[in-house]
């Protein structure tokens, strides 16, 4: 009778969080980078530089194997994408870490439109935007993810909060990229 009652009470719970959690959720993040966005911008056009400022590269984690798809580096193809394995067990933020980064789209110096897939948390949409800022440039990394079902659900807030430091360290590796020696 207990276990009845206790296995209703769980039912209850998840499906009431399943109707009540939004199923989708967007992060977003801003930086401002002393450069044009004409020096900003092919930071983020192609694969080799975005191994060179993303939080997930060989130099920060040793071990991490990087593949890229649909041809050869530098290309700023849409279609291209890179893929990062931890290799033992390594990751930002999880022992089983893996991510696809592809490059969707782009406006020259304006925007770069990406998708982000992490193997434990839902897949996202995202832009790179570049807005002039004075003598600079404000880059805001926008990303909307999107969960199917309460496991997404359950799992958006630690997503929430390893997207928003996986964007901010991000776009500081950016900001030092760009303004480092001149």
């Amino acid at each position: 009778m207990v276990a009845a009652i206790l296995v209703i009470a769980v039912l209850t719970i998840a499906l009431g969080t399943d109707l009540v959690m939004p199923a989708s959720f967007q992060v977003d993040r801003s930086i401002r980078i002393e450069a044009p966005p004409e020096e900003v911008f092919p930071h983020l056009l192609t694969l080799t530089e975005w191994l060179r400022w993303l939080p997930v590269s060989d130099e920060r984690y040793p071990g991490i194997e990087f593949r890229t798809h649909r041809g050869r580096f530098p290309n700023p193809e849409p279609g291209r994408w890179i893929e990062w394995i931890p290799r033992p067990r390594l990751s930002w933020h999880h022992p089983d870490s893996r991510g696809v980064l592809e490059l969707r789209s782009f406006v020259a110096i304006e925007k770069v439109d990406l998708g982000l897939y992490l193997l434990e948390h839902p897949g996202s949409d995202s832009q790179l935007r570049l807005r002039p800022d004075g003598s600079g440039t404000t880059v805001t990394w926008v990303s909307d993810f999107v969960g199917v079902g309460l496991a997404s659900r359950l799992v958006g807030f630690g997503v929430k909060r390893d997207a928003r430091r996986f964007m901010e360290q991000g776009l500081a590796n950016l900001k030092a990229l760009v303004e480092g020696p001149r």
